[in-house]
């Protein structure tokens, strides 16, 4: 990852075999990741990108011959934007390690056309994986779970291929931990949804624990995922292994008038 990233992509100011090179380079990364993990379109987004590294030679059935002897203002006209986009993601990356406001207005100024940007999906990975989990109860003491169709549940069920789908309920679910629950404003909206019963938010749900008569209760508590080991997975059938946490939300009912 490191060499693919960090120093191929210097092989793209050469000659066009070495783009190529660095093209394949890019794409077996995504096709890595993608062997590796969910990341919806991403990999097959990025891939396409990665085809500009290879000239019309490596495709002539696709893409028509260019002159072999370009203008001279093409090639000044080229060089004088080439340079421009150099020049501002430079000042990009220099901003990003270095903030200023000066640097910052001047890229506030081209941010609606979406020209010079971090490129960077996750700023921060995480070491952990933490999962919110919804409950929901009648009596506050016995507690049934609600199962989403993707992310991780329960910790016998295999882990689910979703790339290209982008399940949006779920990949959303995943960000949840890194914020306070009173942040997380579409969340109230979801658990009050759950709460009312409304037929076209369960549907977004795998299991319904409750059918169509809502809980009186829920809450959200916060789990720690793992996967098992071989040899937790050959003993007992686990996909995962989970620690409780604790409490990711406050107990929530409903007033008897919006409930009715």
């Amino acid at each position: 990852m490191f060499i693919v990233e960090l120093l191929l992509p210097f092989a793209l100011f050469f000659g066009e075999w070495s783009r190529a090179i660095a093209g394949l380079g890019f794409i077996g990364l995504q096709l890595m990741i993608w062997f590796t993990g969910n990341f919806s379109y991403l990999n097959y987004l990025t891939a396409c990108f990665s085809l500009i590294a290879f000239s019309h030679t490596f495709f002539p059935w696709i893409t028509p011959p260019v002159a072999e002897h370009p203008s001279f203002l093409g090639d000044l006209a080229l060089t004088v934007l080439g340079s421009f986009f150099v020049m501002m993601q430079l000042i990009r990356l220099w901003h990003h390690f270095f903030p200023d406001v000066i640097w910052q207005r001047g890229l506030n100024y081209f941010a609606p056309f979406h020209l010079f940007n971090p490129y960077g999906i996750f700023a921060v990975m995480t070491t952990k994986r933490y999962e919110i989990i919804v409950e929901g109860s009648e009596d506050g003491i016995e507690w049934k779970e609600y199962l989403f169709k993707y992310k991780p549940s329960e910790v016998w069920r295999r882990p689910r291929r979703v790339a290209p789908y982008q399940p949006r309920l779920d990949w959303q679910m995943w960000f949840l931990p890194f914020n306070h629950f009173k942040e997380q404003e579409w969340f109230h909206s979801f658990l009050f949804h759950v709460l009312k019963g409304t037929p076209d938010v369960l549907k977004l749900l795998r299991n319904n624990p409750f059918g169509d008569q809502p809980p009186r209760y829920l809450r959200a508590v916060m789990y720690e995922y793992e996967f098992s080991t071989p040899k937790e997975k050959r003993v007992n059938g686990s996909w995962w292994k989970r620690t409780y946490v604790g409490p990711f939300s406050p107990v929530l009912s409903l007033p008897q008038s919006i409930s009715a």
